[in-house]
């Protein structure tokens, strides 16, 4: 594909003009100008929305010749990379022909994922012995897609702490409308190892879920080595491997489920969960973040509503708040933050060091607000770009 573009023997609309094919020279994909070999690759909006969105980022609308853009990019990439070029480009065509023959036209969102999955099945394939399961069709994605209806998704991810010696995980149930269900983020201390916390990260997402009784869900992580690892049948002495056979016990009790590959692109949300895990010092898990069921919280648990007024009414701003002192430390603080608010003040005896305590730790309080809701703006803004 890519030697056919750079020696021009791509059928575009002016090459077969040029050979006394009479056509229309227009663009099939922008009719914004005439279609050539470096513009459906390059110059198209089409094309330069797929570079500007993927990991490449090079922009290269500005470039008036193919073949040296392509030497360029091949000169300054490592092999990965251009395999990833190289499917990109097919995909652009493939785009183009399904527009011109069966009327059928991509997202950028679409043509990268094609591209991507493709290419992570032909890698898969060289390297997978054959008795194992090879990858689904839309693994290997670059951009987070809604599941069909009557699914579920969960994206799964872990993080390292160094200076603090612990290790994060996070993850995020979303439905078919890409509407977040439930949350999870939590911190433990322990043996630092990239392939342990991702690990750990999906064992926490499988107990919720098998807790809750959730089916019909895929279970996506940018851990390639954990997600092969939970579709073997093979298993060694490692310490991971204690953890990924109680993964497989965990599944057992899920109904309906499958596991993807993922690219760190497509797992975003999950990512900043598990870094938001460096604040804390527990797990912490909220069904839902909508009004409603914020109200019937506050209804069914009296206790719950003083923290919420602590935390500035907000249910975002609840999960984050809690977290920070530990979930399960919630009812048990439950007078103390009654206390900061006034709730209880007519059963203390208030002194000036009561009343200075009380002004710092509210201070306190506020800061936390402030750093958890700037937190939460983030996911929330990451989620926003991965549903549109």
């Amino acid at each position: 594909m890519v030697w056919r573009a750079c020696n021009n023997c791509i059928p575009t609309k002016d090459l077969l003009h040029y050979r006394r094919i009479d056509i229309d020279l227009q663009c099939p994909v922008c009719n914004g100008a005439a279609e050539s070999v470096t513009h459906v690759f390059i110059q198209c909006p089409m094309a330069a929305g797929c570079w500007r969105s993927s990991i490449i980022g090079l922009g290269g609308d500005t470039a008036s010749n193919l073949v040296d853009w392509i030497s360029g990019v091949f000169h300054n990439s490592f092999l990965d990379l251009v395999h990833l070029v190289c499917m990109v480009l097919w995909g652009l065509w493939r785009n183009r022909n399904e527009i011109v023959w069966n009327n059928k036209r991509q997202t950028v969102s679409q043509v990268l994922n094609l591209a991507s999955s493709f290419l992570f099945q032909w890698q898969s394939a060289q390297v997978l012995p054959n008795d194992d399961q090879l990858p689904l069709m839309d693994e290997g994605v670059v951009c987070w897609q809604k599941p069909s209806v009557g699914w579920l998704k969960c994206n799964v991810d872990g993080a390292l702490f160094q200076a603090q010696n612990k290790l994060g995980f996070g993850w995020v149930l979303r439905d078919g409308l890409g509407q977040m269900q439930a949350a999870g983020s939590g911190a433990l201390r322990g043996f630092l190892d990239a392939g342990l916390a991702e690990a750990l990260s999906f064992r926490e997402a499988l107990r919720w879920l098998k807790d809750n009784v959730i089916s019909n869900v895929i279970i996506e992580s940018d851990a390639l080595i954990i997600v092969q690892a939970m579709k073997s049948s093979c298993l060694d002495s490692s310490y991971i491997d204690v953890i990924i056979d109680e993964c497989k016990s965990l599944l057992k009790e899920i109904n309906n489920y499958r596991i993807c590959f993922v690219r760190r692109s497509a797992n975003s949300v999950a990512h900043l969960l598990a870094r938001a895990a460096s604040s804390l010092t527990g797990v912490h898990v909220c069904w839902s973040f909508s009004s409603n069921v914020f109200a019937l919280l506050t209804a069914s648990f009296p206790k719950i509503k003083p923290l919420a007024k602590a935390a500035g009414g907000s249910l975002w701003h609840l999960v984050f708040f809690s977290q920070s002192y530990g979930g399960r430390q919630m009812e048990r603080k439950q007078g103390f933050f009654s206390a900061l608010k006034g709730e209880v003040v007519s059963t203390h005896q208030t002194s000036c060091r009561h009343v200075q305590r009380s002004e710092q730790l509210i201070e306190r309080s506020r800061n936390l607000r402030a750093a958890e809701a700037r937190r939460w703006r983030r996911v929330r803004t990451v989620m926003t770009a991965e549903i549109q």
